[in-house]
């Protein structure tokens, strides 16, 4: 018996869906063109929309330059209005989170012809702070269309001069870079800046200077028994580190006690008027700018107030006054990093507060020992000779790092432990036991 065998071949076709996502949409004046031109001072509007099929809106934005420019909200749609400037030489586009997908729309540039000038963002008068470095660069925020061109000198004593060789003027579409191969003292000063376009002419100074230096000459006397009178002279470029914290205490310990005190010129003197009769207070401040960081600490003052109310007045103190006390702080900010924004360089500081007990004097060296402190980070050791009360600055013989710790050898120094109360970071006690 034979077999046919009956082959069936069964095609099966393939349906596929294709699911198409609806984006947001953005409209210039009512135009979805990715590419617009206007001019300085027209006046548009900016839409941004988004299906209503979606069930849930977390944020909505309309972004300028991809940075949140209009905040929607919850809406489907929002638009809003605003006037050209020359900022507007970039490109918009609308993020929004829609049931919990972030998304955003097609991209519209606009073009705008515009002279050079700083962008808004960027505030007047325009100076930087920065430690001495090599490789260290400022971006200047000049704008433009079309993008400018730009010379640069700096100001000295015998008039306008070229720039070192080793100093780069870099250009790019948003920004100017001065570029520093070695930034030290030399560079710091007012830098004359012409930037040129097809539109116009923009010329500017820029101001660049070290970090914030500290008050000088801080000296404290009293003229009734429960005030005190604070005097001290401004550091360098007083104007563009408007603002003091003054640091009092009047016994052992930290300093709990501080005031904020604006600055009003190159000399600034501040009356303290509720202090207790016959008792000596200790003084210390600091210089600072919400923007730059802040100074080390000054020198260190004190004063004592009047006994009874028929008690002469003391005469102020020469500026060449000197007052050790048998605690103090001494503090130094070390750059940490280093970022750009649209309007400056930003120096992220970590602040380093030395505490001392016993007193201490001029000649300890503050410059090497915060040098070695910046560069290592660490708990420090110091000792004293037990055989005299005598304090004497010490003397760094050696340094070496001991389980995370560095200890220097010091002649007859003394002993105390290292706190960073800003930075939140604990400290082994041990730190305050003298070693052999």
């Amino acid at each position: 018996m034979g077999f046919k065998w009956i082959t069936t071949v069964c095609y099966i076709q393939c349906l596929i869906l294709t699911v198409t996502v609806a984006l947001p949409s953005i409209t210039i004046n009512d135009s979805s063109s990715s590419k617009q031109t206007y001019e300085l001072n027209d006046t548009v509007k900016i839409t941004c929309t988004i299906s209503s099929n979606y069930s849930s809106i977390s944020s909505y934005y309309i972004q300028r330059s991809g940075r949140n420019f209009e905040d929607i909200g919850n809406s489907y749609s929002g638009s809003t209005t605003k006037t050209i400037t020359c900022d507007d030489n970039t490109y918009y586009r609308c993020y929004g989170r829609f049931n919990g997908t972030g998304m955003y729309s097609p991209v519209i540039y606009v073009t705008v012809d515009c002279p050079p000038t700083w962008a808004e963002s960027v505030k007047s008068p325009v100076s930087y702070y920065s430690a001495q470095a090599s490789n260290k660069y400022f971006d200047l925020l000049i704008i433009g269309q079309p993008k400018p061109t730009y010379s640069v000198q700096k100001y000295e004593p015998s008039g306008l001069q070229d720039l070192p060789i080793d100093v780069d003027v870099l250009s790019y579409s948003n920004k100017v870079r001065l570029y520093f191969r070695t930034y030290s003292e030399d560079s710091h000063g007012i830098y004359h800046i012409e930037a040129n376009n097809s539109i116009g002419m923009l010329i500017t100074n820029l101001t660049l200077r070290g970090l914030i230096l500290p008050s000088k000459y801080v000296r404290a006397w009293s003229t009734t028994p429960n005030s005190i009178h604070i005097e001290w002279t401004a550091g360098e470029l007083f104007e563009t580190a408007p603002l003091y914290k003054l640091y009092y205490k009047s016994q052992y310990g930290q300093w709990g006690s501080n005031v904020n005190v604006k600055n009003v010129g190159s000399t600034v003197t501040y009356i303290f008027n509720n202090f207790k009769p016959n008792t000596t207070y200790y003084f210390l401040l600091t210089a600072y700018d919400i923007r730059y960081g802040t100074s080390v600490y000054s020198n260190l003052a004190q004063g004592t107030t009047l006994t009874n109310p028929s008690d002469p007045p003391q005469t102020k103190p020469p500026i060449d006054q000197t007052v050790f006390p048998d605690f103090t702080t001494i503090s130094q900010s070390t750059p940490k990093t280093e970022v750009a924004t649209d309007d400056k360089i930003v120096h992220v500081y970590e602040q380093e507060d030395l505490t001392f007990g016993a007193g201490i004097g001029v000649g300890i060296g503050i410059g090497l020992l915060l040098a070695i402190i910046a560069i290592m980070g660490t708990v420090i050791y110091f000792k004293r000779s037990p055989s005299t009360q005598e304090v004497i600055p010490p003397s760094i013989r050696s340094a070496e790092t001991e389980g995370g710790r560095m200890n220097m050898n010091v002649t007859d120094g003394l002993y105390e432990q290292l706190s960073r109360p800003h930075t939140g970071v604990s400290y082994d006690n041990k730190a305050c036991q003298s070693r052999p």
